[in-house]
């Protein structure tokens, strides 16, 4: 089965960006982890940011 990086673009590094999520916003990240179920090979994490294309950092990574 293919595998796929999802990254996920940041205005920061993404542990600031994870300071005291709100209730709602923590809530949402658990159900999509839910969601994916089983073909989630790795549920990630954040990252220090990383000079992305577009104008955005990196912020941190699932592998799907």
């Amino acid at each position: 089965m293919a595998k796929y990086l999802v990254l996920y673009k940041a205005g920061g590094s993404g542990p600031e960006n994870m300071d005291d999520p709100t209730p709602d916003e923590h809530r949402a990240w658990l159900e999509w982890r839910d969601t994916v179920g089983d073909a989630l090979v790795d549920f990630g994490s954040a990252t220090i940011a990383v000079p992305g294309s577009g104008g955005g950092d990196v912020g941190g990574y699932s592998i799907v």
